[in-house]
């Protein structure tokens, strides 16, 4: 490979070679192989892991849909399970700290549920890309220089590539052109 490299995907095979027709003008070599389909699903992964959230200890990593799905169960079912557990403090501990204790569990024990359901309800939010580079065609660009691949780059959003990636020259996808594609949740 080349100095400077991309990886484009493209949802329909006629923006492919509309992109291929496009970027005969440019002083890059466009190819269409294996290592350049490789490369695109590998800056796919890197995408995937450089957008997860980790907490602390063993908790993660998570995708952005299971982050949402823990960020709305979690406190809706801590609630539940504390006014579940508010009534039977009237039978099983009628005391001031029966009042106090039956609803702290029972909030400890539905923020668990709701951890666990809420995580595994969507780890794939809707929004997010499937798995792109394995279900469109992919064009590899190929440069000696960085400036023809800025405008290769720009060719290739113009016209609709669903994602592009950079490549370095050991053909590791380096990230994505997409910002968006690049951060954890921050809705």
């Amino acid at each position: 490979m080349d100095q400077f490299n991309l990886a484009a995907t493209f949802s329909s095979e006629e923006d492919a070679q509309e992109a291929e027709r496009r970027l005969k003008d440019l002083p890059v070599q466009v190819t269409r192989t294996a290592e350049d389909h490789v490369a695109a699903i590998k800056g796919e992964m890197h995408e995937e892991v450089e957008s997860t959230v980790v907490g602390a200890g063993n908790v993660g990593p998570f995708t952005k849909g299971q982050s949402r799905g823990i960020a709305k169960w979690t406190p809706l079912a801590a609630g539940a399970g504390a006014l579940i557990m508010l009534p039977l403090a009237f039978v099983v501990w009628p005391s001031m700290l029966g009042f106090i204790l039956l609803p702290v569990i029972g909030a400890a024990a539905g923020a668990t549920i709701g951890f666990v359901a809420g995580g595994s309800f969507n780890p794939k939010y809707h929004d997010e890309p499937r798995l792109v580079a394995e279900k469109g065609p992919t064009v590899g660009v190929h440069a000696s220089d960085e400036e023809p691949l800025q405008s290769a780059r720009e060719i290739l959003h113009e016209v609709g590539a669903v994602a592009v990636w950079d490549v370095g020259p050991d053909g590791l996808a380096a990230g994505s052109s997409s910002e968006s594609a690049r951060r954890p949740v921050r809705e």
